[in-house]
């Protein structure tokens, strides 16, 4: 640690913010209730909403040769390796994708900011909705019969 001085503590709290911002980015993008907060080298799982069986995240992790108690707060160490903190990155998306897949975890469609539906709508007739799976899509005006609706997908 001597030899090693502030630039230890700092490496480890840089590795610890990436990998945090890359699982609470991922979540996000893939529409798991889950943020990974971090302070220097310490990291962990915080629900941002509960779920019936949650914690079985943290099973599926350890069933994949992550070890994490669960929702206990976590370290990562000079030991940790790069190959190390990739390992806790595939294994932490594969288990939440599992969850979801399986019904355990919610996935959410992507939702639009910043967008005034209303004026679309008085502006060309459009109709915005939503697909079968949750998705963002538009009604707009045919063409060939101006009455008639037909699904356009939303650009995100």
């Amino acid at each position: 640690m001597k030899e090693a001085g502030p630039a230890l503590q700092s490496g480890l709290t840089a590795n610890t913010a990436a990998m945090a911002g890359e699982l609470t980015a991922w979540c996000a993008e893939v529409g798991a209730p889950i943020a990974v907060r971090h302070f220097a080298s310490l990291w962990r799982v915080s629900w941002l909403e509960d779920h019936p069986l949650q914690d079985l995240l943290f099973a599926m992790m350890r069933s994949r040769g992550v070890h994490i108690l669960d929702n206990f707060p976590c370290f990562l160490t000079s030991a940790h390796s790069a190959e190390d903190i990739a390992t806790i990155s595939r294994v932490f998306k594969e288990s939440v994708a599992e969850m979801q897949e399986s019904g355990f975890l919610p996935r959410r469609a992507t939702v639009i900011t910043g967008f005034d539906y209303r004026k679309a709508h008085e502006e060309d007739g459009s109709v915005l909705a939503r697909d079968i799976d949750g998705q963002p899509f538009w009604y707009v005006p045919d063409t060939s019969s101006p009455s008639q609706l037909i699904n356009g997908k939303a650009a995100a």
